[in-house]
């Protein structure tokens, strides 16, 4: 019996695919159980947004208005309000929990969906583009053929997520034929993991810059023949990865990624139709873009002086005002104060360094591209990987500048901004200086993942005691 498990577990920890899948089940389904309804970022907006996707609004203004049951509010009414009373509305005039989360739990549940009875709710989520709701969408399709409640939809929708971006993962690493236990430690972090709880673009991103990358190096790593036969796929897989790329959060980060399609085959072959490819995707960002115009804009009037004001923001936020530590606090709808501890915070730090400057096989003798076109392939990444960072202060500095307070550090910024940038270059096989054994990378990789993610997951229910937990500790 001990030998067949012992073959189990070591089958398992030797595939990048199945250990992912796994690791990010197990934690990703504990930190959608323990986190309260409607807690994760932006969690409300981009349900309304959501909703009102399923029932056809596809596009809306910013601020805008969608049709959507009363038992949304009276959900929230019965999480919010310090006596949890089924069919009380939810004013929109507080954030915090009520003390009572069991029967908050049972109150929220016992209501029904009552879609005849509906009411028009603003979103702040205009800007984001419906394909960023496909898995959204999808769950809500199932809760309303089963008439199920507000908060059954929302957990459908938290585990909808969860299995569109493992699956979008799974199969970057599949295609990838270097650098793939590089591409699950990223995948694992726990910021990448959360974001099951927020349902917005970031998984949609992430997914799709892997994809995108992955099919790329593929492309690079097989001779003329093998190229010949696996085109038919693989060239419409890194187009529609590309599309899904510019459209979940709009154009910017999306499309600085594209450059690197010239790379698709080498850097001779297939030159019309990676030229038509960008062309076409970089069309439909700015299409998208151009739709939700001035969206995206709280104050339009003062984008110029903005732009002006973003180079010297940029630098002393980089070195002087940066606080967005993204393990400081996990969530405060508890009203808890439970922290990472900052060990873990920087075993995690160490983790992500290892992923992008350590490789664990040396992979230049299965190129098929030549040495030359892997190395500009190298300096071409980093190059959009420092705009990506940049892009995405400047459109925060410049679209959010009714955040900014006039003293020349950029507020709104988040640790998440970097992450398009991390996905990318942990999957780029450009010369690493230092080199370790696989076992050891993967180990780090297993090893590591599991400790922060356990980690982040007992904060959260130190933080938050829901459901089941509520009053755990008094």
């Amino acid at each position: 019996m001990r030998n067949k498990i012992t073959k189990s577990i070591r089958k398992i920890i030797s595939s990048p695919i199945r250990s992912f899948v796994i690791i990010s089940i197990v934690f990703g389904t504990l930190l959608v159980a323990l986190t309260p309804p409607f807690a994760g970022g932006d969690e409300e907006a981009h349900f309304i947004r959501a909703y009102g996707i399923s029932r056809g609004q596809l596009t809306v203004e910013r601020y805008g208005e969608v049709e959507i049951p009363q038992s949304y509010r009276k959900t929230l009414g019965c999480m919010q309000t310090s006596t949890p009373i089924p069919g009380e509305m939810y004013k929109y005039d507080s954030t915090s929990y009520g003390n009572d989360k069991t029967n908050a739990f049972k109150c929220a549940f016992s209501l029904p969906l009552d879609r005849a009875n509906s009411e028009a709710v603003f979103t702040t989520a205009s800007s984001y583009s419906p394909t960023t709701y496909i898995p959204q969408v999808l769950a809500i399709w199932v809760g309303k053929i089963f008439n199920l409640p507000i908060i059954a939809m929302l957990y459908l929708m938290r585990i909808f997520v969860m299995i569109a971006y493992v699956a979008m993962i799974a199969f970057a690493v599949w295609l990838l034929p270097v650098r793939k236990w590089a591409l699950v430690g990223i995948a694992l972090l726990p910021y990448s993991i959360l974001h099951f709880n927020n349902p917005g673009g970031d998984y949609m991103l992430y997914g799709s810059i892997s994809i995108f990358v992955a099919a790329i190096v593929r492309s690079m790593y097989l001779n003329p023949s093998q190229l010949l036969r696996q085109d038919r796929w693989l060239l419409p897989t890194v187009f529609a990865a590309g599309v899904m790329m510019v459209l979940p959060k709009g154009m910017i980060p999306g499309i600085l990624f594209l450059p690197l399609l010239v790379f698709y085959g080498g850097l001779k072959k297939y030159k019309w139709q990676k030229i038509l490819s960008i062309a076409v995707i970089a069309t439909i960002a700015l299409l998208w873009q151009w739709t939700v115009g001035n969206d995206v804009m709280e104050e339009p009037s003062s984008a110029t002086s903005s732009l002006f004001t973003f180079p010297l923001a940029f630098i002393k936020t980089m070195f002087y005002g940066w606080t967005g530590f993204d393990f400081l606090y996990n969530g405060s709808g508890g009203g808890g104060a439970a922290a990472v501890p900052s060990v873990v915070i920087s075993i995690v730090n160490m983790m992500i360094m290892m992923y992008l400057l350590v490789d664990y096989r040396p992979d230049n003798t299965k190129i098929k591209s030549s040495i030359l076109t892997r190395k500009i392939f190298g300096w071409v990444s980093i190059v959009i990987a420092l705009l990506v960072v940049v892009a995405s202060f400047a459109a925060i500095h410049i679209a959010g500048s009714y955040l900014q307070d006039g003293s020349n550090i950029i507020k709104g910024v988040q640790i998440r901004y970097y992450y398009p940038a991390l996905f990318m270059l942990a999957i780029v096989p450009f010369a690493r200086v230092f080199v370790t054994k696989e076992t050891t990378f993967r180990n780090v990789v297993i090893g590591g993942s599991c400790v922060a993610l356990a980690t982040t997951v007992f904060v959260t229910l130190l933080n938050y005691q829901w459901g089941v937990f509520g009053g755990l500790l008094g």
